[in-house]
């Protein structure tokens, strides 16, 4: 495993050893509330999970449907739902524009043009700066759980 970012990415099929890999990734600073807890269930690829990776090497995951939804947000007509985590050791150096790329081009080729949308804390700068890279833009703002999300969207 090495901290270097690969040139190609592949979304596949989540592994329950992927799951594992995920479930040991730890954050530092705020972003800690993404960190898995003792007890969590492992992500599975029947829920919804998909893996990112280059060859072997995983270097992050993404989501969609109800998984990508915070408590209390609704399916709305049209739209995906789409959530992802990168490796802690990619987070912060500017490859959040290739690994989104990678997801959103992957979901396109199998469902057509689709609308995303994606929810992140309005505390999560960094993320949010990612995703309006990534051609979502703020349509909403909700509270789940206490905790307030911007909701963004695309276009299809």
């Amino acid at each position: 495993m090495t901290d270097t970012w690969p040139d190609r990415l592949a979304v596949r099929p989540l592994t329950v050893a992927d799951a594992e890999r995920i479930a040991t990734w730890t954050y530092d600073g705020p972003w800690e509330v993404y960190d898995s807890l003792p007890g969590d269930e492992l992500l599975t690829a029947e829920d919804g999970y998909l893996a990112v990776a280059s060859g072997d090497e995983l270097v992050g995951f993404c989501c969609t449907g109800m998984e990508a939804r915070v408590p209390g947000q609704r399916a709305a007509p049209g739209v995906f739902d789409l959530g992802f985590g990168m490796d802690p050791r990619f987070v912060g150096a500017g490859h959040g524009l290739a690994f989104g790329t990678a997801i959103m081009e992957y979901l396109r080729r199998r469902h057509g043009p689709v609308t995303f949308r994606a929810v992140v804390q309005v505390w999560n700068k960094r993320s949010l700066g990612m995703i309006r890279k990534l051609g979502f833009t703020e349509t909403d703002r909700l509270i789940s759980d206490a905790v307030e999300y911007l909701v963004l969207r695309t276009e299809g």
